[in-house]
């Protein structure tokens, strides 16, 4: 028997996580600096942008990656991983297409309509980077599907740590950073983490000139739905950001933006236990039936609120040191609207996991549905809140909708699968009280059935 950190699960999730922590601390330290290079107006520019981007490769996750994911796992042999690979990367490429003409269209009125002048020409720069991202996404999503993660480890961290770096080159030979040299960095970082993922994965078959119009059409009618799911998710968490622009102004989306890279961090451990289990789900739903679905759900939550709940409390109540730290004394009006973001933090994994065992259940229909009630949801209840509140009725509003989400959620499961909350708090007490006394050993005991 090999050491316990060579089981997929140990190795996986160490990766992922150190993926998504290495994201996120990118992330927080670019910020700290962005924000005392650029003024509020120009920063507020950067995050609207950066949203628009986000959504543009969520839109590839859902379209592309839970299809791919699904049935190259599931492969029985080589032809038909040929077949699949093929018919992904022809989907992909008619998605950075589309894309593509987007951006030539809401580039004409965004900067008007969210009073962000310059959001064109960084938006322009940005198609080269969508065409990048064609490889470096394929490059994942097949690691993914063949359970590697190194290679997505090193292509993230080149990708994100480069333009980390440049920022940070910039600030200490005080550089003169505007948001069109920010743009273009970008784009190159995508580039250079494109090739570092294509050396990890040529080991893989991931290119492939057979073609059958049959996974053509799989692929697509499965993805419609997980890409119709992950346009919802985005829109429910950047329409805070985007009303905010609309109703008050880009500086707005400034003072909102730290409180949501502080909850964005909170939420490292729910995206890695989801990665690590979205393509074991539709295995163990075959192989053990229905139940497995309702004890990796019950599990995985549990987990990931053991790990977030002590964090979201000491952010809580050092919010305004912690504001202090990232942002400076110019972003001290973001501490409240912190100390209501954090809230997310607690029903985050119960929507995550929500909607990867649907989809593990060939249910992504049923998982778009519930998410695009909560995208409408989300814009209802921001409108009203801003318009009552300014810039902090924005976290009310969201704040609000994660709210009714987890109450209909948990309906759902609990007819569907029997799933229980109490055996949920159960579950993270047990991993508390347990957990503290067997280490690693446990953490796999608990998640993963013996037969894993």
């Amino acid at each position: 028997m090999g050491l316990p950190f060579k089981s997929y699960w140990l190795k996986s999730g160490l990766l992922t996580l150190m993926q998504r922590g290495s994201i996120l601390l990118f992330g927080i330290g670019g910020f700290m600096i962005l924000v005392r290079l650029l003024n509020k107006q120009d920063y507020g520019t950067w995050m609207l942008y950066i949203s628009i981007i986000t959504i543009m490769e969520m839109i590839r996750n859902g379209f592309v990656r839970n299809s791919m994911v699904k049935f190259l796992a599931a492969a029985q042999d080589e032809s038909d991983t040929k077949h699949i690979l093929s018919a992904s990367l022809l989907l992909h490429l008619g998605i950075v297409l589309l894309q593509t003409l987007f951006i030539l269209g809401v580039s004409q009125f965004l900067p008007e309509f969210w009073s962000a002048p310059g959001l064109d020409d960084i938006l322009y720069i940005a198609i080269p980077g969508l065409f990048f991202l064609l490889p470096f996404c394929h490059f994942e999503f097949v690691q993914q599907a063949n359970l590697s993660f190194m290679g997505t480890f090193w292509s993230h961290f080149v990708r994100r740590g480069g333009l980390f770096f440049y920022i940070l080159l910039a600030f200490l030979l005080d550089w003169e950073v505007t948001l069109v040299s920010l743009a273009w960095v970008q784009v190159i970082t995508v580039l250079f983490g494109a090739i570092v993922g294509y050396v990890y994965t040529r080991r893989y078959t991931w290119f492939s000139t057979s073609y059958k119009h049959t996974w053509f059409t799989e692929l697509f009618h499965y993805g419609k739905y997980t890409f119709g799911t992950n346009i919802s998710s985005m829109l429910t968490s950047n329409m805070d950001q985007w009303m905010l622009g609309r109703m008050i102004s880009p500086a707005a989306v400034a003072i909102y933006s730290p409180a949501l890279r502080v909850a964005n961090l909170v939420e490292v451990p729910t995206v890695s236990v989801s990665s690590i289990v979205f393509p074991q789900v539709a295995k163990r739903i075959e192989e053990e039936g229905p139940g497995a679905a309702k004890r990796l759900y019950e599990k995985s939550v549990a987990l990931i609120l053991a790990i977030i709940l002590p964090l979201s409390a000491i952010i809580f109540l050092l919010a305004e040191p912690v504001i202090l730290i990232l942002a400076g004394r110019e972003y001290l009006n973001t501490v409240p609207i912190l100390q209501v973001t954090i809230f997310y933090s607690f029903f985050v994994p119960f929507a995550r996991q929500f909607g990867t065992v649907l989809d593990g259940m060939n249910m992504p229909k049923v998982n778009f549905y519930f998410v695009l009630l909560n995208a409408v949801l989300n814009a209802i209840f921001n409108y009203f809140f801003i318009k009552s509140y300014g810039v902090i009725g924005a976290a009310y509003g969201t704040l609000s909708s994660f709210i009714v989400a987890f109450i209909l959620n948990q309906i759902y499961l609990n007819r569907k699968l029997g799933v229980k909350l109490g055996r949920i708090v159960s579950e993270m007490f047990n991993f508390y009280f347990v957990g503290i006394r067997t280490g690693t050993g446990f953490i796999k005991a608990r998640l993963i059935p013996r037969n894993s």
